[in-house]
């Protein structure tokens, strides 16, 4: 027997339920788009320029 979606005996999803598919695919596309823009570029050298002054101490 099938029952239809307004039967009082139907069980109840939580209200919560949606949330957990709803974070993970808000996450897999937060994903996407960190790798579409290449994603964590290396940091190379960094020259700062230091007077004389300090170098002496």
């Amino acid at each position: 027997m099938k029952l239809s979606r307004r039967d009082p005996y139907r069980a109840r999803r939580h209200p919560l339920f949606w949330l957990g598919p709803l974070l993970l695919i808000l996450f897999l596309a937060l994903l996407v788009v960190s790798w579409s823009k290449g994603g964590e570029q290396p940091v190379g050298r960094i020259d700062v320029p230091v007077p004389a002054e300090k170098l002496a101490g």
